[in-house]
Parts: C-alpha cells; structure tokens; sequence
C-alpha cells in the first residue's frame, strides 16, 4: 500500500463551522446543541427553512468568507503540517458551489490557513460522488461525512473521519473531538511508516 502523498481536506463541517455560521446568519439555534433532540443534517428543515431557501439565503460571499473556525481546526492542520509539506495538503468542497461560494470559501481559506489549494467538487461532475474524483491510490481524504469517505475509498483511497454530531447516534462530543487529534496521528503513523519528506 502506497504512503499517503496528498491530504485533502474538506472544509464545510471539517474545519469550517458551517452549522454554526448557518445557526447565526439566520438567527436560529444551535441545531446540535442545547436540546434532548440533536438535529439531522438537514437542519434547516427544524427551522421550517425550505431546502431552496436556505441555499439562496447563504449565496453570499460574506457568509462564505465568515465560517468560524471549528474549535479542532487548527489543531488538525498543525498535525498536517507536521506530516507533509503545504504543497501535499488540499482543500476540497463541494455540495451547492456558485460563484460567492467559491469567493467566500477562497477568502475563508487564506485568511485562516494561508496559502493552501482548494479545489470545487460540482454536484454532476462525476456519475460517482462529487469528491471521489480525486481520490487514489495515496490520496487521504479528511472528512465529517461517512459517504464521502465511503465513496473516497471504493475510488482507491483513504479517508478519516473527523467525529462530528451529525455523524454519530449518541456521542460525548468533548471527548470524541479531543481523540480527533490523537485518531489522526494514529492513522498517519498507521499507513505512514516514516513522515513524508
């Protein structure tokens, strides 16, 4: 099995708070904090958002441009960097990508991690799932959602997921984010024998 030689990164949910930036921009709660009920993916639905809605109200490069930083994001990256170069580490994003999305998700990604590439998985760009085009042989993917890193690794490659609400039955969210970076230095030191030079 080939070393891991390009680390893609998604943004929305992995490293971008998209679900708390959603929550603010419109004045709602916190779909996965503070009640008996976690919320479902599909948040906006609790919020009686219609689908069509909720994605027109958010085409906005400020909102892009304006995520928070999810609270592990840094620590990630750092662990990243350590391991491979800057030029090894990608961005990749997908879902309703328009033309201040793709302005807004640039602005985000300097302002909060420098230089790095990003790269725009568009909805039909593939028969398979939007981001699987990437992946290879020595292609890992980090991200929260379990069919892209389904689709990920039936396309040759590796994926780690980062534990999120929406992702897990019933989790002690503190805990499962603090082993995130523990779980990633696991699996670098798993499938990578020595750091990539």
């Amino acid at each position: 099995m080939p070393l891991i030689d390009t680390v893609f990164v998604d943004m929305d949910g992995t490293v971008a708070d998209f679900v708390g930036g959603c929550a603010a921009w419109f004045g709602q709660p916190h779909p996965f904090e503070g009640n008996d009920k976690p919320g479902t993916w599909d948040f906006f639905e609790q919020w009686g958002i219609p689908c069509n809605t909720f994605w027109q109200g958010i085409d906005s490069v400020r909102f892009w441009e304006t995520l928070p930083v999810t609270h592990d994001a840094r620590g990630m990256m750092n662990v990243l960097l350590d391991n491979f170069l800057p030029s090894q580490i990608c961005f990749l994003t997908g879902n309703k990508i328009t033309a201040n999305a793709v302005e807004g998700k640039k602005r985000w990604a300097k302002k909060h991690f420098g230089a790095h590439n990003i790269l725009f998985a568009q909805q039909g760009y593939t028969a398979r799932n939007p981001k699987s085009h990437c992946a290879a042989p020595g292609h890992l993917l980090v991200d929260d959602l379990w069919d892209n890193c389904v689709a990920w690794r039936d396309a040759g490659g590796r994926a780690f997921q980062v534990s999120r609400p929406w992702n897990q039955a019933e989790v002690d969210i503190e805990s499962s984010n603090a082993r995130v970076l523990d779980d990633l230095l696991h699996f670098n030191r798993t499938f990578n024998q020595e750091p990539v030079q």
